[in-house]
């Protein structure tokens, strides 16, 4: 969860970074532009199959059931029968002799050897049974969680994913941009060669250029960030660089529709279920610390070494018994009794506060999707508004009828048309993937999907 959180950091920084781009101005007019770092190319649906089965992190949690596994063996073992043997050796400085009526008896031997086989089980120890059903609760809960963090990661992947995509055309863009700043520097160097421009006019275009190469670099540094965080998420030596995939199917319907939808399917609520189910056997096995326990057992031994004189000279012998323990007074099971029904109660209200949460949290996310793709539609039109501002600034100025302050004016527009476009882009992408993990999707499921919508109605 940690990881999810710090993940949704970089992607709020990132759009920060994407809805502002620094400008830095430099006197560097090289347009030779740094190439995009070589790495294995990867779809949405690759991506998030190589989470799921390389991820470290969620690895070792995996681990944690086969540690749930070993505790119901662990609880089983109070239940089956135990065995154990013993030898017992004893050496003496002499023989322990004893006078009787003039005959010398000895009574223990200077060198004793003799072995003891004892073997017992348990016949009613309800604690011990109800403790089976606990670790058997214990592995479900633990199922659950493992589940719900498969989920987060996958999410993160998803984030990571579209963030690295939307970058990566980003890096594009400013590219296209250095090709038209360096066209613009052309034009403005032939006019001042030709006696009809200005020198002020080439200055500018310069900077310009200088601007456009910088925004280029930070972009790509930023592209590698964001493909770092990728090649973490997926396990993946190198950078992967983000294929052309199908868009997640968009939702339509309303909130309350999936809201109903959502019901039993996201594995965090049925593991606050299981934690409340958890906390109930938890009680009943306290209490059960005040029923009485029955255990049965066998025990044989035999003498190795000469018996002694005096005793029985039967070498071996065995028997039986039976052990009936009643519990009279335990303050300790009164407290574990009292800590057990606390816990019940406090499961029982984390479970009602995470349904109410749930419900908040597809309504939200269903907003912010739609509000994602309204931005999409009115950058679309911007950016294509921008385009046609800057062809016709720059054939003006070409014309020798505009300046180049016009031109500079108009590619800023497009750059920032541009930009808004992307940050929407990625906004409405992030937001999307956010609904379908709230819903209970299985995100690597829905990438596998074909089709173009999925509805959700009351």
């Amino acid at each position: 969860m940690k990881r999810v959180i710090q993940l949704n950091g970089i992607v709020c920084v990132a759009l920060v970074f994407l809805a502002a781009p620094q400008i830095v101005l430099c006197n560097e007019t090289d347009a030779t532009l740094t190439p995009i770092t070589p790495g294995p190319s990867m779809t949405l649906k690759e991506a998030l199959a190589a989470t799921d089965q390389r991820n470290t992190s969620l690895q070792a949690m995996r681990l944690e059931l086969e540690r749930a596994q070993i505790q119901i063996s662990a609880t089983w073992a109070g239940l089956l029968p135990h065995a154990s043997a013993q030898l017992q050796y004893t050496h003496a400085d002499h023989d322990d002799t004893a006078d009787m009526g003039g005959a010398s008896i000895v009574t223990r031997r200077q060198d004793d050897l003799s072995g003891n086989l004892t073997a017992s089980i348990s016949l009613v120890n309800l604690q011990a049974w109800r403790n089976v059903g606990i670790a058997r609760q214990a592995k479900e809960l633990t199922r659950f969680n493992v589940e719900e963090m498969r989920r987060e990661m996958l999410l993160a992947t998803s984030q990571a994913y579209y963030l690295a995509e939307v970058s990566h055309s980003l890096v594009d863009m400013y590219a296209e941009q250095v090709h038209s700043a360096k066209e613009q520097l052309d034009v403005a160097q032939k006019k001042v060669h030709a006696g009809a421009g200005l020198r002020l006019d080439e200055i500018r275009a310069e900077n310009d250029l200088a601007d456009a190469i910088q925004e280029y670099e930070d972009a790509l540094l930023s592209l590698d960030t964001s493909r770092d965080t990728l090649a973490t998420l997926t396990g993946t030596d190198g950078l992967p660089l983000p294929k052309a995939s199908p868009d997640l199917l968009s939702p339509s319907g309303d909130a309350k529709g999936m809201i109903d939808a959502a019901k039993g399917q996201r594995p965090d609520l049925a593991a606050k279920k299981a934690a409340i189910e958890l906390a109930e056997k938890q009680v009943a096995s306290a209490r059960s610390a005040f029923v009485p326990t029955l255990s049965a057992g066998w025990q044989g031994s035999y003498q190795i070494t000469e018996p002694a004189d005096m005793g029985d000279t039967d070498r071996s012998r065995w028997s039986t018994f039976l052990t009936l323990d009643i519990p009279l007074f335990n303050g300790s099971n009164i407290i574990t009794t009292q800590n057990a029904k606390v816990d019940l109660r406090q499961a029982t209200i984390e479970e009602e506060d995470a349904k109410r949460e749930e419900s908040k949290e597809i309504r939200q996310g269903y907003r912010e999707y739609l509000s994602a793709v309204n931005q999409v539609h009115n950058s679309q039109r911007k950016v294509v508004l921008a385009r046609e501002g800057l062809k016709l600034a720059a054939t003006a100025y070409k014309a020798g009828s505009g300046s180049s302050l016009d031109v500079t004016e108009a590619r800023r527009s497009v750059v920032t048309a541009e930009v808004s476009l992307a940050t929407a882009r990625l906004q409405s992408k992030v937001s999307l993937a956010a609904l379908y993990n709230a819903l209970g999707k299985d995100l690597r499921d829905m990438a596998e999907r074909g089709g173009s919508q999925l509805t959700f109605h009351q």
